[in-house]
């Protein structure tokens, strides 16, 4: 079975209460993402995780993770099922997030990476909502997942994947 890769871990040291997502790196495989790292300044909360695809500027979600339990400062690492219910993502799609409080940290790029979109406010979840390029800058989240089987389309409560 392949690895879906998707975003990118960077080094980050600003941060603003944003819904931001990855430039870098985009999804290598269609498949479920079951495994976030990604990295918030601030204190303990909850944030948001999407995967979305891009027209332009305009992006919309694909999968979705709400509400997830994250810590601060510092990098998260996350694994569905037991931190977040496992989210749907295509080749060629990106990953981000929103965090109130904690959150997310961006830095400024050293041209290694592509940059990142952002937008005031939770846009998670959202359909054609335009964002801001920025190509200077980039976030710390990364995720990986299985590849094959079809979209997932949710759990069961045993935890067992269910393919639709």
């Amino acid at each position: 079975m392949a690895v879906i890769d998707v975003g990118v871990k960077e080094t980050v040291n600003a941060s603003g209460a944003l819904t931001i997502v990855s430039v870098g790196n985009p999804a290598n495989d269609t498949g479920t993402i079951d495994h976030i790292e990604v990295q918030f300044f601030g204190s303990a909360g909850t944030a948001d995780f999407a995967s979305f695809s891009a027209s332009g500027n305009n992006l919309t979600t694909n999968g979705t993770a709400l509400a997830v339990s994250v810590t601060a400062p510092g990098v998260n690492t996350l694994d569905a099922p037991g931190d977040f219910t496992a989210f749907n993502i295509n080749t060629g799609e990106y990953i981000g997030n929103y965090g109130a409080s904690p959150v997310v940290s961006m830095y400024a790029s050293s041209g290694s990476v592509a940059g990142m979109w952002y937008v005031s406010g939770d846009q998670i979840p959202c359909s054609n909502v335009t964002f801001t390029l920025l190509t200077s800058y980039a976030c710390y989240i990364y995720g990986t997942g299985a590849t094959g089987g079809g979209a997932a389309t949710g759990w069961m409560s045993t935890n067992t994947k269910f393919w639709g």
